[in-house]
Parts: structure tokens; sequence; C-alpha cells
């Protein structure tokens, strides 16, 4: 059983159950009592090998945690060049090239 905490607008949060079972590349929504939609999940398997082509967590990788395409490569073994590939395969803006402020 999976548990999942949900933040709402008015600071509360909620804890939902996950008791139902879901198969990859199918999705399900999570209500409650009233029916409004909290949260809805999909099922996907993501090769930890190659997290770096998984655009969510690429552009949270390299936009929020600040890391560069030569740190993200590291990671994985793999060249700069291929994060860049990626980045520019999901559309995420790059920085300029150079060291960091």
């Amino acid at each position: 059983m999976v548990a999942i905490k949900v933040g709402h607008e008015d600071g509360t949060e909620s804890i939902l159950d996950l008791t139902v079972g879901i198969k990859v590349g199918e999705s399900v929504q999570l209500k409650n009592e009233e029916g409004t939609v909290l949260l809805t999940l999909e099922a996907s398997i993501i090769s930890p090998e190659k997290l770096y082509r998984n655009a969510d967590w690429l552009s949270n990788a390299y936009l929020n945690e600040n890391k560069t395409m030569q740190e993200i490569g590291a990671l994985f073994n793999v060249s700069a060049m291929t994060i860049c590939t990626w980045l520019d395969k999901h559309e995420i803006e790059t920085r300029s090239r150079g060291r960091r402020s």
C-alpha cells in the first residue's frame, strides 16, 4: 500500500491511501469524498540508468537543482553533449555557456 500526502491551497494536508492496483501505462484518479479529483497518477517505468531521458527529472535537475550538463552526465557516465541532446529533445531552455555566478 502507498500513502500520498496532498497539500491543499488553504495550508491543510490530507493523507490518501492508494489501495487500488495500477498497471504500467494506466492511470488512476484519487478523489475526495465529494468526488473532486485531487490527483491523477500514471504508472510508468523509468530505467535509473537512463533517468536523464525523463523530461520531468531532467528539467528538475537542470533548472531547479541548477546542475550543469557535465554534472548530470557524470551521474550516468554519459557526456555533457548527451545531456544537451536530451535537453533539446524535451525543449528545456539551456543556460549560457561559461562559469556559473
